[in-house]
């Protein structure tokens, strides 16, 4: 035997395993909530920053100013509100 037809037949047992796997509905479910995981483990820290205690002081000082929600929206870039 040649390695080409050991090589062809773990490819075919490898297909075949995938096929079989991706045929259970807990597998697909179980693979989706793991990645799922491990794209929110990625994304949180982009969405959800903390901000340094001195950048929330400052935010604390400049509302307690009187700089309400018209300030906070222009600062950010958001349109006024109607």
């Amino acid at each position: 035997m040649t390695w080409w037809v050991v090589g062809l037949a773990l490819v075919g047992v490898a297909g075949l395993s995938v096929y079989f796997a991706f045929r259970s509905p807990t597998f697909v479910a179980g693979l989706t909530a793991l990645a799922s995981a491990a794209a929110w483990k990625a994304i949180k820290p982009v969405i959800v920053k903390q901000r340094s205690p001195d950048d929330q002081a400052k935010d604390q000082k400049d509302y307690k100013a009187g700089r309400g929600d018209g300030y906070w929206r222009r600062r950010s870039g958001a349109p006024p509100k109607d």
